[in-house]
Parts: structure tokens; sequence; C-alpha cells
């Protein structure tokens, strides 16, 4: 089994970068609160808040009114940005070693490090990996598929590139992206998983490996129903030893029902070494 985790390391420093901007530019101005933090005395009836500085080693205290709430809640928000901007700095830090550090175990990659003499070699990648025969992995899912009744045909309404039906617009992009990665791939094969008959969106070949990988995509995910019965097929998946990235490919619309093609391909590519 071979996996490259660092399109996901650099989505996530893409983030903590964004993030740190955005903490700082606050931070600009709640800059004035350096050296103070808050106190509070719950022995009267209403909390009382003080704003406190350390001096010559001794605490001054500053009694701050119920009309300074505002300064309350930014003094609280200061220590957070403070915490926050260390996690991110050090995070980013990691993830930036992480990247410069890492190297792949895929056979691409390994052979790359090779003489010009092996990588040329008609059998090179043979020495590392073997190739399982994709047109009867095909066909013996194909089998499968056809042993099972079609879940509900009339809901087959988007044709993808490959002339295939599939359910949504989001699987019509899936399936595309799989087709121009030249992945195999078979659309909504049954399979038992805990003593369950799932049907995940695809079934792919790691034609690397051998290795089945499943691919589900999801929406709706602001039903609670809909939520409901994702969460609960991911956890039947997980409790069957299947790890996501890894040979569970998980993709998810946004709030507003969105799919990012690029995305789905950046990471299916660096799943399928491709």
């Amino acid at each position: 089994m071979y996996f490259n985790c660092t399109e996901s390391v650099r989505r996530d420093l893409d983030c903590e970068k964004k993030m740190l901007a955005k903490f700082n530019h606050r931070m600009s101005y709640l800059k004035k609160y350096e050296g103070y933090y808050l106190k509070i005395s719950e022995s009267h009836k209403t909390p009382q808040y003080y704003m406190v500085k350390r001096e010559n080693g001794k605490e001054l205290h500053q009694y701050l009114k119920k009309n300074e709430q505002r300064i309350v809640d930014e003094l609280q928000e200061y220590r957070y940005l403070k915490y926050s901007i260390d996690a991110c700095i050090r995070n980013i830090s990691c993830m930036e070693a992480l990247l410069s550090q890492y190297k792949s175990l895929s056979p691409a990659d390994v052979t790359k490090n090779f003489g010009r003499a092996y990588q040329q070699q008609n059998n090179a990648n043979a020495l590392i990996y073997s190739y399982r025969n994709t047109r009867d992995w095909i066909s013996s899912k194909e089998s499968v598929k056809s042993a099972h009744e079609i879940y509900r045909p009339e809901g087959l309404i988007h044709i993808a590139g490959d002339g295939t039906a599939k359910r949504s617009k989001s699987e019509v992009v899936i399936s595309d992206c799989l087709n121009s990665l030249g992945i195999p791939h078979i659309y909504e094969c049954p399979v038992k998983v805990n003593g369950y008959r799932l049907l995940p969106d695809f079934i792919c070949l790691d034609a690397s490996t051998g290795q089945e990988v499943l691919i589900e995509h999801f929406g709706y995910m602001a039903e609670d129903s809909y939520r409901e019965k994702t969460y609960e097929k991911l956890e039947n998946y997980i409790n069957a030893g299947y790890l996501i990235n890894v040979d569970l490919l998980v993709f998810f619309e946004d709030i507003n029902g969105n799919i990012n093609a690029e995305s789905i391909y950046n990471m299916l590519r660096t799943r399928f070494h491709k």
C-alpha cells in the first residue's frame, strides 16, 4: 500500500497561513492589551472583572465597570488570539518541515531517484509491484453488480462524459475525473460491510497495488436525517477497517450544495499516483 499525504498537508498549510494572517490583523488592534490579563471575582452577587498588569512583582488591578464589557470581551479575545497565533506558527513550521523531508513510497516517485538506465527498463515498475488484470477485475465486479437489482433506476438521470447514467451532478464530476485519470472503477457495486450490504458510489482499483478503494459522495448534510444516515454508513466502514483517504475516499458538498471538481481531481491523482 502506497500513500502520499502531501496534498492534504499542503491544503492544511494554506488554511493555517490564512488563519494566521487573519489573527495577526486582528491582533494589531488588540496589542494595546499587551501585558494585561483578566481576573474575575465571584465574591459578589454578580461577577466582578478586573484588568490586571504585573509591575515590579505586584499586580495592579483596574476594576471594569458594567459599561466596559467591551474591554472584558477584548481581553478574552486577546488571550485566545495569542494562544492561537503561537499554535498556528508551530503548526506551519511542522507542516513545512514535513513537506521538505517527506519521502513518497509510490513506485513512480521511488524510480525518480534511480538512474536513467533503470528508469528506461520496460520492466522497471514490475520489479517493485505487479499490476492486476484490470479487465478481469472489472468483469468480476460487473458480475457482482448484475446479480442485484439496480437501486432506484428512475434516479439515474444525469449523464457522465462516458455516456453512463449517474444519480447526481456531483457523481458525474467524480466519474469524469476518474476517467480522465484512467482509474479503473465501477459505479454502485454492492459490498458487504459488517453484515450490511452497502452501495458505495464507486469502487476503484489501485492498479499499482491491487487494492480496492471505495468512494462515497455525500450531499444534503444540512438535513438531520441524511446526516445521521451518513454518520451511520461511515461508522460501518470504519468499524470494518476502512481508512479514510487510504481505501475509503469521502467527498462532501458545501452548505450551498457546491462541489469542487479541481479538488476532487487533485485528491484522486494524489491517491492513485497519476
